[in-house]
C-alpha cells in the first residue's frame, strides 16, 4: 500500500487510475503453477500525460512498481515501454479506453516483459 501514496504526490487532475485483472497469462516456461500465480495478479495502471506507472499486486510474488514512458500514441491504441538491465517491458492500451468501458464495461491492454531467456505476456480487462 505505501507504493500506491508516492503516486498522490502528482497532482490529481493529471491522473487516470485503471484497476485491472489478468484474463490471461502467457509465458515462455512451461510451469504451471508460476502460470497460475501469475494469473492471480492484479495491477493498477495510472495514466500520465507523458507516462503511465503501474503496480502489480500479488499475494505470492513481491508487489512492484515500474514507470513506462510513452513511446507512441496511435489511432487505436498507446504503447509505452520500460527498460532495466535484464528486460524489456511493453504496456498497450487503447488509445480511448474510455469508449471500449462505455460498450463493453472494461477495455483490454496487455503488458509483457522480455529478456533473451524468457517472455511473460499478461492479457488484461481494466475498468477505470
Amino acid at each position: 500500500m505505501a507504493v500506491a501514496f508516492a503516486a498522490l504526490a502528482w497532482p490529481a487532475a493529471a491522473l487516470t487510475q485503471y484497476d485491472c485483472v489478468v484474463s490471461e497469462f502467457r509465458s515462455s516456461g512451461a510451469d504451471p503453477v508460476f502460470d497460475r500465480r501469475n494469473k492471480q495478479k492484479t495491477f493498477e495502471i495510472l495514466r500520465k500525460e507523458d507516462e503511465f506507472v503501474v503496480f502489480s499486486k500479488s499475494e505470492v510474488f513481491d508487489d512492484s512498481e515500474r514507470r513506462y514512458a510513452i513511446h507512441r500514441k496511435g489511432t487505436l491504441d498507446v504503447v509505452a515501454l520500460s527498460q532495466n538491465a535484464v528486460s524489456h517491458y511493453t504496456l498497450v492500451m487503447p488509445a480511448d479506453p474510455n469508449g471500449d468501458v462505455k460498450r463493453e464495461g472494461y477495455f483490454e491492454a496487455s503488458i509483457t516483459t522480455q529478456s533473451n531467456f524468457y517472455v511473460n505476456a499478461w492479457f488484461l480487462r481494466c475498468i477505470n
